[in-house]
């Protein structure tokens, strides 16, 4: 027997409705998830640039002056010692120094240096 204009629902439509409120649900987590990841990459990029100005800021194997040409790490062509790894929220970044030759644009060798530091990290699952 079926009853026309009943106001009640049935357990189908629940089910139903619980599993289109649980797609929802799902697709608002996931951009929570991704959202951390991107704020936590963000923050260790920001810190590992903050380091790079540490690491050449730091006085040592960068000493670049008239009295100590030939004897640091630009003008030895790329021995440099690396400056030590440090520790942020358990995150180890590590720094490598390199140093390239400067041409003119026509290609004459100059005795001025380009010196970068390359700043790495590991990114663990949060």
């Amino acid at each position: 027997m079926h009853r026309t204009g009943s106001r009640g629902v049935t357990i189908i439509e629940i089910l139903v409705a619980l599993f289109i409120l649980a797609l929802v649900m799902a697709a608002f987590l996931n951009v929570f998830v991704i959202g951390k990841k991107f704020i936590f990459h963000s923050r260790s990029r920001v810190v590992s640039a903050e380091l790079g100005k540490h690491f050449f800021e730091q006085p040592g194997p960068l000493d670049v002056r008239q009295d100590t040409w030939g004897t640091n790490c630009v003008s030895n062509n790329n021995n440099c010692v690396n400056p030590a790894p440090l520790t942020v929220d358990s995150i180890v970044y590590n720094g490598k120094y390199e140093s390239s030759a400067i041409n003119t644009p026509d290609g004459t060798p100059t005795t001025l240096r380009r010196v970068v530091v390359n700043v790495t990290w590991n990114e663990s699952d949060f």
